[in-house]
């Protein structure tokens, strides 16, 4: 993974109650989780990435709501063969059956696919992403052949948000935090949290690893919390100015 997930503690409490080193702390690890995220459905899984995904997975069971998923994938890593590649071959295999082979069992990893009025690629949401990236000046790089609405580009367009939010912080420029935290809310919002729900049950059903399975949960469960952690961060960065407080 580009950024580890640290065993940070995640927002739960009441902004007054964080300190300006935890609310880094908790982008840190934000950044870290979408890292993860966009990892994991960009590509079939490199042995690498595997190895860091089992070494950090110990992070993941501090969140209740991430026990299901978790249990699935340490029941993966139990029986995955360490000493060969048939294991992450195998994961190869399942990748492809997801997300590229034709047929009833895809699961088209694309927002425009599962919001769009006739289901195809490069309907309205598509277009929306594209705006988004050109507003804040980001691109696709020219490696990667996916559309910008493809699941691990929209993980990775949060990715990138967080590591800008951190930097704002080392330069304690309190007006751009504010703008960013408001970017991610509204991608959030807009974006993520009206496809990726429905997209996770899918893969959750055609899956037939654990591990993808695992990762599905993992996601839906994820993006369901960051409405109420980046509301938390929201509230906390406002306080300091004595803003409106958010509520979405």
């Amino acid at each position: 993974m580009r950024r580890k997930i640290r065993g940070k503690e995640l927002i739960s409490s009441t902004a007054g109650e964080l300190s300006s080193e935890g609310f880094v702390s908790i982008l840190e690890e934000r950044e870290g989780y979408y890292s993860f995220l966009s990892q994991s459905y960009l590509h079939e899984p490199s042995r690498i990435f595997l190895d860091e995904v089992k070494e950090q997975l110990h992070f993941f069971k501090e969140k209740a709501v991430f026990q299901t998923g978790v249990e699935l994938l340490d029941g993966y890593f139990e029986d995955w063969k360490t000493e060969s590649a048939a294991g992450q071959t195998d994961l190869a295999k399942e990748f492809a059956y997801l997300f590229l082979a034709p047929g009833e069992h895809r699961v088209h990893p694309y927002e425009s696919v599962h919001r769009g009025r006739n289901r195809l690629l490069k309907g309205l949401p598509h277009d929306e992403v594209v705006q988004k990236f050109r507003e804040l000046e980001l691109g696709v790089k020219k490696e990667c052949r996916e559309l910008e609405d493809h699941i691990a580009l929209e993980m990775e367009f949060m990715e990138v948000l967080c590591r800008g939010t951190i930097d704002a912080c080392g330069d304690n420029d309190w007006k751009k935090i504010a703008s960013l935290l408001e970017e991610q809310q509204v991608f959030l919002k807009k974006h993520l949290l009206r496809w990726v729900p429905r997209f996770c049950r899918r893969v959750f059903a055609e899956a037939r690893s654990p591990f993808y399975k695992g990762v599905a949960l993992l996601t839906e469960a994820y993006v369901l919390m960051e409405k109420g952690e980046i509301r938390a961060l929201r509230n906390y960065c406002e306080s300091l100015f004595g803003h409106r407080r958010c509520t979405m």
